[in-house]
């Protein structure tokens, strides 16, 4: 049993769970379930020596998920995915394509994990022999080369239009003296079939530009009376600068900060929206996916 309980949390570790249609159980968030997760994996795991690179520079996503909660032990979370999406990373673009997709059946109920069933079209069929053994031998592949088992993670599909699909990444981190959980985001660009960079939207020569614009938004949303009055908001104003973690939306850049990123005494993070036409003049609106950020 404790093995097949290490087994599910390191896949479902690699494919970061969390996304589109989630169900949890009642009276229940996604952060105690993870914590509920970590805990017992600790508790009944001999936990390896983890590397710290990983094996791609590739963000694996997995949407569609649904939380199993076994009846006789409430207190254990199994999920069952289908559907993962895998964004490579500029890096990685001569290893990987736009999307690899395969399928990881329901080992929920008898708490043992089949063989995934691999798609078998496009590019994933061009490399099936690679990724099968890679993915087949999950326990092994996430335990050596993927997952920091002190942090755990997960994704959720937040914003989504005819051009962008965007999804959070969630973070919870138990390697201190107080567990952090922070958010970050990605966005994929669906007629580029690429993620969006800041360098695809601003140029580092307009950073304190930006920042000065930042500045005001947060003034703003914190309801205070200028730029020094941040501090008594937990923040240090020398920190502001624009975040390369961003949620884009069709009117409204989200810039994200992790937890004390910004000098803040919180352990969530933290979202500073600017519309989209606040930034129009450092925009390079050569993009094509700028110009639809600022069409009307």
């Amino acid at each position: 049993m404790k093995k097949s309980l290490a087994y599910c949390f390191a896949v479902a570790c690699i494919v970061s769970c969390n996304t589109k249609t989630v169900e949890y159980p009642e009276q229940d968030t996604a952060a105690d379930s993870i914590q509920t997760v970590l805990d017992t994996a600790v508790k009944d795991s001999v936990l390896p020596e983890t590397p710290k690179t990983l094996l791609y520079d590739t963000e694996i996503f997995n949407y569609d998920t649904a939380y199993y909660v076994d009846p006789n032990q409430p207190q254990h979370k199994f999920v069952k995915y289908k559907a993962v999406l895998a964004m490579p990373s500029r890096n990685d673009s001569d290893k990987l394509v736009t999307d690899i997709r395969f399928d990881i059946m329901n080992f929920a109920t008898e708490r043992l994990m089949t063989d995934p069933i691999v798609a078998t079209t496009g590019y994933f069929a061009s490399v099936a022999t690679r990724f099968k053994t890679e993915f087949r031998a999950a326990d092994e592949f996430s335990k050596s080369r993927y997952f920091d088992w002190t942090v755990a993670r997960f994704t959720k599909n937040t914003y989504q239009d005819s051009r962008l699909y965007c999804m959070a990444k969630g973070i919870y981190e138990n390697t201190g003296s107080t567990p952090l959980y922070g958010l970050s985001y990605s966005n994929w660009d669906k007629k580029l079939k690429e993620k969006v960079e800041y360098e695809d939207l601003f140029s580092e020569k307009d950073v304190e530009d930006i920042r000065n614009v930042l500045v005001g938004c947060m003034v703003k949303k914190y309801g205070v009376v200028n730029e020094d009055s941040l501090a008594s908001k937990g923040i240090s104003v020398e920190q502001i600068a624009p975040s390369r973690k961003f949620l884009l939306t069709k009117d409204t850049i989200y810039f994200v900060y992790s937890p004390y990123e910004l000098g803040m005494e919180a352990e969530r993070s933290v979202k500073i929206p600017v519309a989209n036409k606040q930034l129009r003049q450092f925009m390079d609106t050569t993009k094509s996916i700028v110009r639809y950020l600022l069409e009307d």
